[in-house]
């Protein structure tokens, strides 16, 4: 008799959806893909941050050679599916993304396909597109020198650590980022908005939380401005 799966188990592990819908399973090199498995299955249910070293990750991933996971994680890393912070002499630091946060894949199979490998100038000017954008960003020369990272980056560290995280997990991260540089271009210090304030300037452009919470007062926060 066949038995299911049950739908609660404390040692699963989970990957977001977008990792096969948005074809990063079937375009990144395998590699890359049994990396990211290792990855997600050491992070910390709520903080997304593991810490395995090389070794483990050749070892569960079956990899055999050293380069191969350097490259893997390179190449993860690239993409924005991750972050690695390198530490001498210990693990590295990674922190698995929010899968909005991520680069487009290239439209490649089979290979290990990095945004150099598929040309810097494809990868510097796709993330000012007005599609990607919903036709909120503006492209400026410094903007098309940079990956949709840098720029999303740039941006969350100019927020507190409240309304970073808001953004995060409560809008549409491109288009409260496009939503952030027109405020900050307002003349609006980010570093000041509290949730509030975020609330009623990202209503202001038009972004709308996809979820809100029973204990902010957004009316009251509209009243206020």
């Amino acid at each position: 008799m066949s038995i299911p799966r049950p739908r609660k188990k404390p040692t699963r592990y989970w990957i977001d959806n977008e990792f096969i819908e948005q074809e990063y399973l079937a375009k990144l090199h395998a590699s890359a893909s049994k990396v990211y498995a290792v990855l997600a299955r050491h992070a910390n249910a709520r903080t997304q941050a593991c810490y395995p070293s090389l070794a483990t990750i050749a070892r569960e991933s079956g990899i055999v050679s050293r380069s191969t996971v350097i490259d893997a994680i390179r190449t993860l890393e690239q993409y924005a599916l991750i972050d690695v912070i390198r530490s001498p002499h210990k693990s590295n630091h990674y922190l698995l993304r929010d899968c909005r946060t991520w680069l487009p894949i290239a439209d490649q199979s089979n290979q290990m396909t990095t945004p150099e490998e598929t040309g810097r100038s494809d990868r510097k000017t796709a993330i000012v597109q007005s599609d990607d954008w919903g036709g909120h960003l503006t492209a400026t020369p410094i903007q098309k020198s940079e990956s949709e990272k840098e720029i999303i980056d740039e941006f969350l560290k100019k927020l507190n650590g409240m309304t970073r995280t808001a953004v995060l997990n409560d809008f549409n991260v491109r288009d409260a980022i496009a939503a952030l540089q027109k405020i900050e271009q307002g003349g609006v210090d980010l570093s000041t908005l509290d949730m509030g304030k975020l609330c009623y300037h990202m209503e202001k452009h038009g972004v709308q939380p996809l979820k809100r919470h029973s204990w902010i007062k957004y009316d009251d926060a509209f009243k206020k401005f």
